[in-house]
Formats: structure tokens, sequence, C-alpha cells
């Protein structure tokens, strides 16, 4: 290699290397581990638009994608792949990555940690047999499975039996210094003046990748249901990021009659001043397990609705218990989508009270910088890394790979 042999190598395998939860955690992590290691990414789609997310001083790599050409070839060309580039490490990320576990022939106290964030649209409602059985057998051979979330971490130890001792249950962090609080009689960020926001508006905001399983069109539908049910209340609703559900959405908030009350801001390197813009954050997924976004909201004192996914409930303060909304049709309810009903209930009573708004931000805030510190989740990472590369128990060679 050319890199002196103290700066370790680790190759990050992405399903789409795109600005999303665990992309974003993933970032941070290669910016604060710095000059000691460099990095590589191998994005399985060829997307990588996440590479803006990390520093310009950290060396970073992007690995061209093999060809998809059946399971057989795929392996095959990550096999060679892996030879050709010998990383001191290997990440692999969620169900996508999965063919690089496959590809690695002796996974026995190998340098490979896997991380699962949680699951696509495809598995909102149920999980498939197929990739249960492969995550049984695939993730027991793991040195270290990471979650981040506690309900995750009971689905990996009881339906894909990942030995406890493998299996590690780490929060996402943040720096939570970014999302410092607005200063009294501060003006909401210029994103308001630069989207046409009016200043007195309520704002209703959401931070995420533009995909399937986040459920903007509820997020849409609250907004209009919520007009119809405080129509003196100027609400907006500001969605911040992109993908490839934007035209969609674009067009149903124009069916809707929302088109100058919806405003897309697009992905953005810094989303801190895109909180300030916001009166109240809004998850409205399927399905979540520890997003980024509420704890950056939180840490933004933000209050917070959101759908009962994954860890939210947790994560929340329990003095927000209230907006916490079932994902479950609310009986005797004729709404296509009885959640988009409850989001826009709370949206209603919330825009009204600003007192209980700055409680429950004030709240959140606390319990963001109590319980979900970027160093801590940085120090645990650091630990594994290096754990796992300068373990005795692991083979010097790589020629298994």
């Amino acid at each position: 290699m050319d890199t002196p042999r103290e700066v370790r190598h680790a190759l990050h395998v992405f399903p789409s290397f795109v600005p999303a939860g665990s992309q974003t955690r993933t970032a941070a992590i290669i910016n604060g581990l710095g000059p000691r290691w460099r990095h590589s990414v191998l994005s399985m789609d060829g997307k990588d638009s996440a590479r803006t997310l990390v520093d310009a001083d950290i060396r970073l790599d992007l690995v061209p994608a093999p060809k998809k050409a059946g399971l057989f070839t795929t392996l095959k060309s990550l096999q060679a792949l892996l030879r050709e580039h010998e990383p001191d490490l290997i990440c692999t990320y969620n169900w996508g990555s999965i063919e690089t576990i496959l590809a690695v022939r002796s996974l026995a106290g190998f340098p490979l940690i896997h991380h699962e964030d949680g699951f696509g649209p495809d598995e909102k409602d149920g999980f498939k047999r197929r990739r249960t059985w492969a995550r049984r057998y695939l993730l027991k051979r793991v040195p270290a499975v990471v979650v981040p979330s506690h309900n995750l971490g009971r689905i990996a130890k009881d339906l894909w039996r990942v030995p406890e001792g493998r299996l590690h249950v780490v929060p996402n962090g943040v720096d939570l210094a970014r999302f410092a609080r607005a200063s009294a009689g501060q003006a909401p960020g210029d994103l308001r003046a630069e989207l046409g926001i009016p200043h007195q508006a309520f704002v209703v905001g959401s931070v995420g990748h533009l995909r399937a399983e986040k459920n903007y069109p509820r997020l849409v539908h609250a907004l209009a249901t919520a007009r119809e049910l405080a129509p003196e209340q100027d609400q907006r609703l500001l969605l911040v990021g992109d993908g490839d559900e934007r035209p969609a959405l674009e067009a149903l908030a124009s069916e809707l009659g929302l088109a100058s009350h919806v405003h897309f801001a697009g992905h953005r390197a810094d989303c801190a001043p895109a909180y300030r813009a916001m009166d109240l954050f809004c998850l409205s997924s399927d399905t979540e397990q520890m997003p980024i976004s509420l704890v950056e909201a939180m840490a933004s004192s933000l209050p917070a609705v959101s759908t009962e996914v994954g860890d939210v409930r947790l994560m929340m303060p329990k003095e927000a218990a209230g907006n916490v909304v079932p994902l479950a049709s609310e009986p005797g309810t004729d709404q296509p989508d009885s959640a988009a009903l409850g989001l826009a209930r709370r949206f209603v009573a919330l825009a009204s009270d600003p007192t209980e708004r700055a409680r429950l931000g004030e709240l959140g805030r606390t319990k963001a910088h109590a319980e979900y510190a970027f160093d801590q989740m940085l120090r645990f990472y650091e630990g594994l890394y290096e754990g796992l590369v300068f373990a005795d128990e692991v083979a010097p060679s790589k020629s298994g790979a």
C-alpha cells in the first residue's frame, strides 16, 4: 500500500450511499476518526451523493459497484474486489449489502461489522422468510452486529438469533452543539425567507431522504386535514431532503391545493438552520428504528410529533407521549389513513399552544443532551473498529476473502 502502516483502511458497503440515516451516521464517524483511518465506500446501486457529508481532508475513495449479473457472478466480483483492496475492516449496512457477507468465505475472526438500521417498505408489515433465514445463517458468523434501537435489538436476538456476545445496541448520537436552540427574539432562520414562508406561519417540518418508507404522503395529507380543522391557522409543511419520491409528493400537494403551502428545501449539507425554520418537527414513517433527525430536532429544542415506530416513544420525553400517534386504524374513522388524522390533530393543538411547545422542546433538548451525545457513540465505534482489527484472534492474512 502507498499509505503508512499505522493508517488503517475500512471498506464500507452500502445498498446506496445517499444522505439517509446510516449513511449520515457513518459519515460523522468517519469525520470523527480523523486521519488514523482511510475509507472506501462501495455503493451497490452506484449512488454516492452522501460523499458530500465527509470532510474534504478525509481520504475517502469511491469503489465502482460490481455489475448485477446473478448472485454467483456478483459474489465472484465482490471476492475479487476484496482481494484487490485488502481492507483492514469491512463494514456492511442493511439487507442490500448481504452479498458482501456471503462473499467472505471464512467469517470466523474476520474483521467485519454488520449494521442493521431498519427495514424498507417491503418489510414494514412483516418480515420476509427468506431474509430471516439468510440473516440467521450469516449474522451468527459475523464478529459484530450493530443496531441503533432496542426494538431492533430484540428482533436481532429473538428472530435472527444473533449471539448475545456479538450483538451491540448503540443509539445514534449527534453533534449536539451544532443544533443549539435559537436565541430569544432571533428570527426563525433565512430558510423561511429563501422559500417564501411567511414569518408568522406555523411550520411543520421533516428532515430525511424522500423515500417510500418515510410515507411523506401521509404528512401532506395531515397538513391538508389540519388546515381543514383550523383554517385560521396558516400551517405550512417544510420538507428538507431529496429523493425519488419528490415528483409524486409535488404532484400530491398540487392535487390537494397545497402547492403554495408545501415547501421543498432539497438536500442541505447542514440541516441545523432548517430546524430553526420550524415550529414543530414531524415523523410520518411506516418504519423507523432510531431516527437521527428526531435527535437533531430535540437538540434544536423543537417539540416533535411522530407515528409510533421503532424506539420513537422511548426517545421522546415521557411528557410528549400524547404526540406519538398509532399507525393502526382508529375504530369508527372513515379516513384512508387514520394516522394522518392523528398527526393533524396534534398539529392543530400545538399550533395554538406556544407555551406547551416551548415546554416540550426544552424537555426534548435535555433528553438529547443526556442520552444522545456524538462523542459517546464515537468512542464505542472507535473501540469496536480497533478491537476487531487488533484482536489476537484476527487472522493476519485476508486471502480467504
